[in-house]
């Protein structure tokens, strides 16, 4: 508005002057041609003194650009939109200064003129005061020296080129001489032209406040798309971290179905095997109901034996014999016991198989709940991650529709401008409209490539500025690589101690791995020294059951059949204590194993746990760094345009504040209150940022040492007694890391405050810094525009204090990410060692199953036994039987007359059986007893009867030889119908006894000795050897 008023008033004079000329031409030729000289020459000095009036102001023109350009060299930093502007209007200015003179305007061109040479003092004392900071500062600026070297060339380049401009401009303003003096007679149209200019003007300025429109629009929809473009950053960071939990609870639930699983088939292991124990225990009882039958049948046998011993005690010559019934009468007791000791331990496996059952009972209930809990927390996730998917969805269609508002209004400016030239185009000029139109355009062309020329070296301005800012980002990378260089020395020790730490958790599970292969070789040891017990015990068996044979030859009967239910018992008691003792160290060792993989469980799940805490912390250092990154940015670049726009260059992130402080009180000098202001308001909005993300993590602080998910009672159960303390140390090792994290994060919460309490301290000192520079008068001066040294020093600290805890953050960073992988490291380390315990226990389950089917074998061989002793006790009921009949023709005969060869045979069998390797008198007179009540009153029957038995022998022993020596077939006759039975039962049961269990004397003779005797019920019981 200001420059319509003085356009205005410049026609207004240019009016008045052309009705002057008009009155002084009315009069004569004399008159009128000296007033021509006159004007003539007035016109001569005015177009010799306009040269240098214009070549003045164009030198203050490209000094002040000259200025504003090596400011932006020193300064290193972009030209500000509002410097531009002011240049272009500059500028734009001058030629219509130069418009206006050759019109016949000179006040207002050495008012323009004397505006410049006010703006060049100002812009001098400017350059001074930049001066002095830049002699303080050149200590900082040492480095930057070679780069304004090549820069000052390049100006001078640039200044030779607009020196050759000006030179093409003097010749044309010499030619807009020549037109101004025909522009003189066609003074007449300037009226028309005013007329048009203002309606130009008035077409121009609403141009520029649709311009002013459409540019504050342009700002808030960058502003607009910048906010819109942080939320996305912000949600699209969110959504990332959600699919990272989302992966890494899919991780956690994939693990956790694999352990549910394992133990699943742990739990289907033990159900197999107590359901494998419950069969033996079955097995087990109706063994002992069997034994207890047998022990009954071995009672009545005890009784019969009572009996024969009363018969031998009678007969002197042998104390022995006593002796071995004392000692078979301790063995009975000791039996008992051992039975009764069996039974207590059977009642006592039955509480141990219910209470392991109820224990498999509550940990599938305990997993079945954490099963539920897990696929809970996964629904949660995947419904968060639903609703940032539609809010990104959102977030893009409104930038969408933001866009297409931005082409629409770049369209309206267009078509608003083509518009407007379209407008000014339809007013047909006149015919001698057409020379200034031409010469108009001339001026315009002339304009635009002047324009053009400087958006050109703006654009070279710009493309150096970026180099500049990409060498001080090398020099910032390089200095940030000297500081890494700088804490290598501290990352190597730091790594020594990791080292020297891993070795020692390394030796502690190597002393873990040794002591449970120890534990194994004992246990292998122990199964092996059982086994060589239980050979050891057979063949103790073995020899004992020789011995005992060779004494049955002397003991008869009674005591063979004492020997072999000793044997039977012993066997089956060490095969019972043995199978006790193997049950239990399995127990016992199956426990050891669950305490320790449910340990190794509890431990992993805990260094999975703190992994997590640590993942977790390293993202929200990494989120703090990138926001603390990105004020640090943004007030940089505000400072920056600060800067700039006070024509103030600094140099450095360190006294960016002290310029902006500067440029604001030298607005505040220049331009009144209302930019000290605008510049107080700024540096308000750059520090409220920078507190707002300084502050914005003190909202969500690091889980405190309380926040961390304490392990429940049922996850990490007691360690076992049988723990080693190297295990101890291996669990406490993880502690200690998770402690010396929490400490480190509590210190930098710490530093954060203090950092923000001297933030806010700054900006109270930059707050009442912006109060003295709104009201300078009220305010004490420390100079032209200057700032106080202590404010100055407080700023650079803060500063040095900024890049110190941005230098602290990286390092932290780099230790964080060293302990994870220490930490991952350790926790391949657990996993190959479950791994080798895995491979221990799969050793230990196949010699398990090899002892599983050594014990089958062995009960096949004892169900083998009892089937042959059952089918021993038919036969000996079958020979009872016969022996009864046997006896009963014996009396018929033995009163009728002598018994049949057969019979004889049979009796002498018996005899020489039952004499053994006695004499015949003993033999008489161990016969004697055995006889029938009838046969022992005469002894003459006795005798012919032992005579007969001896007779019989005799022949045997003859037809015996016969049968050796003649290898025809025998023609004897077979003996008689029961006698042949007897004889054919008895070869049976030597044939089921089988080669192995024949003794040395059976295979001597074919003949089985056996006793017999008839009760008061004419029974006669058969003991068989």
């Amino acid at each position: 508005m200001a420059e319509g008023g003085s356009r205005q008033a410049r026609l207004a004079a240019a009016k008045k002057k052309l009705k002057e000329y008009q009155q002084k031409a009315v009069p004569g030729g004399g008159d009128g041609g000296s007033a021509k000289k006159k004007r003539r020459g007035r016109d001569s000095e005015d177009a010799g003194g306009d040269p240098r009036d214009e070549r003045d102001s164009r030198e203050q023109v490209a000094e002040v650009m000259d200025g504003g350009e090596e400011e932006q060299q020193e300064g290193v930093r972009d030209v500000s939109s509002t410097e531009r502007l002011r240049q272009i209007s500059v500028q734009i200015n001058g030629l219509m200064s130069e418009s206006n003179y050759r019109n016949g305007e000179s006040g207002s061109h050495l008012a323009d003129t004397r505006e410049l040479e006010t703006r060049n003092q100002e812009l001098t004392q400017a350059l001074d005061a930049a001066s002095l900071d830049h002699k303080r500062l050149l200590a900082d600026l040492h480095d930057a020296k070679q780069q304004n070297d090549a820069l000052e060339t390049e100006l001078l380049k640039v200044r030779a080129d607009q020196e050759k401009r000006l030179q093409s401009e003097g010749s044309a303003l010499e030619q807009l001489q020549v037109h101004v003096q025909t522009i003189g007679i066609l003074v007449s149209e300037k009226s028309e032209l005013q007329n048009t200019l203002s309606l130009a003007d008035k077409s121009l300025q609403q141009r520029a406040g649709e311009v002013e429109d459409l540019s504050a629009r342009l700002n808030a929809g960058r502003q607009r798309v910048s906010e819109l473009e942080r939320a996305l950053s912000t949600v699209s960071s969110q959504h990332k971290q959600a699919e990272k939990l989302a992966k890494e609870l899919q991780a956690e639930r994939a693990a956790v179905a694999e352990e549910r699983d394992q133990l699943m088939r742990v739990r289907d292991e033990l159900t197999q095997q107590t359901s494998e124990q419950a069969g033996q225990l079955a097995s087990r009882a109706a063994e002992v109901l069997g034994l207890r039958e047998f022990t009954e049948e071995l009672k009545g046998k005890l009784h019969m034996a009572d009996i024969m011993v009363q018969q031998l005690s009678s007969q002197a010559g042998m104390p022995h014999l006593n002796q071995q019934l004392q000692q078979l009468s301790e063995e009975r007791e000791q039996l008992q016991q051992q039975l009764h000791a069996m039974s207590e331990s059977v009642q006592q496996l039955m509480l141990e198989r219910q209470q392991h059952l109820q224990q498999m009972e509550e940990q599938g209930r305990l997993w079945q709940e954490t099963a539920q809990h897990s696929a809970q927390q996964v629904e949660l996730l995947s419904r968060e991650k639903d609703e940032q998917v539609v809010r990104i969805r959102e977030m893009e269609r409104s930038l969408h529709e933001l866009e297409q508002q931005k082409l629409v209004l770049c369209e309206q400016a267009a078509r608003e401008s083509s518009a407007a030239v379209a407008a000014s185009e339809q007013e047909g000029p006149s015919e001698r409209e057409h020379g200034l139109a031409a010469e108009l355009e001339r001026a315009h062309r002339e304009k635009d490539k002047l324009l053009a020329q400087y958006h050109a070296q703006v654009r070279d301005n710009e493309h150096l500025s970026e180099l500049n800012r990409e060498a001080e980002s090398r020099l910032l990378a390089l200095e940030s690589r000297l500081g890494d260089l700088g804490c290598e020395a501290s990352d190597r020790q730091r790594l020594l101690e990791t080292a020297q730490a891993d070795k020692a958790t390394i030796s502690r599970a190597l002393a873990q791995n040794r002591q449970l292969k120890e534990q194994l070789a004992e246990m292998q040891n122990g199964f092996v020294k059982l086994s060589n017990e239980n050979m050891e015990l057979g063949s103790a068996l073995q020899s004992e059951q020789h011995v005992k044979k060779e004494l049955a030859r002397h003991m008869g009967s009674l005591q063979e059949n004492s020997h072999e239910v000793k044997e039977q018992l012993q066997a089956k008691c060490a095969e019972a204590e043995a199978l006790v003792a193997e049950r239990s160290a399995v127990l016992q060792q199956l426990q050891q194993y669950g305490a320790a993989v449910v340990q190794l469980q509890a431990e992993r799940d805990e260094l999975h746990r703190q992994c997590l805490a640590q993942s977790t912390l390293l993202d929200r250092v990494q989120h703090q760094e990138a926001e603390a990154r990105s004020a640090l940015h943004i007030a940089h670049d505000k400072l920056r345009s600060l800067a700039q726009g006070s024509q103030v260059t600094v140099d450095g992130p360190q006294v960016a504040a002290e310029g902006v402080l500067q440029g604001g009180e030298r607005r505040v000098g220049e331009g009144g209150p209302e930019e000290g202001w605008a510049v107080e308001g700024a540096l308000q909005g750059v520090l409220e940022d920078m507190a707002s993300l300084l502050e914005a993590p003190t909202d969500s602080p690091a889980p405190s040492p309380t926040d961390s998910p304490a392990p429940s009672p049922t996850d990490s159960p007691a360690p076992s007694p049988t723990d080693s303390p190297a295990d101890e140390a291996g669990a406490e090792e993880p502690e200690e890391t998770v402690s010396h994290l929490r400490a480190l994060v509590e210190q930098r919460e710490s530093e954060r405050a203090q950092l923000i309490s001297r933030l806010r301290d700054v900006y109270a000192a930059l707050r009442r810094l912006g109060n003295l520079a709104a009201h300078p008068s009220a305010a004490p001066h420390h100079g032209e525009g200057a700032v106080s040294p202590q404010e100055h020093e407080s700023l650079r600290a803060a500063m040095e204090q900024l890049q110190v805890r941005f230098q602290a953050v990286m390092r932290e960073k780099a230790d964080l990410r060293d302990q994870l992988e220490q930490l991952e490291h350790r926790c391949e380390q657990l996993s190959g060692e479950t791994d080798t315990i895995g491979e221990y226990i799969a050793l230990y389950q196949s010699q398990r199953d090899v002892m599983r089917q050594r014990h089958r074998d062995k009960d096949e061989f004892i169900n083998r036994l009892a089937l042959d002793r059952d089918n021993m006790k038919v036969k000996l009921g079958e020979l009872q039987e016969l022996v009864m009949r046997l006896l009963a023709e014996r009396n018929a005969w033995g009163l009728e007359g002598p018994a049949p060869r057969g019979v004889a045979a049979v009796t002498a069998v018996t005899a020489a059986a039952a004499g053994g390797g006695l004499n015949e008198e003993e033999q008489e007179e161990g016969m004697g007893p055995h006889l029938p009540n009838g046969t022992q009153d005469g002894g003459e029957g006795g005798e012919s009867e032992g005579t007969s038995a001896r007779e019989g022998a005799a022949d045997a022993g003859t037809e015996r030889a016969h049968t050796d020596d003649d290898p025809r077939p025998p023609t004897t006759a077979e003996p008689p119908g029961t006698a042949g039975q007897i004889m054919q039962l008895l070869q049976e049961l030597q044939e089921s006894r089988g080669p192995s269990s024949s003794s040395s004397y059976l295979d001597e003779s074919t003949c089985i000795p056996f006793f017999y005797r008839v009760d008061t019920d004419n029974e006669v019981k058969v003991m068989l050897i």
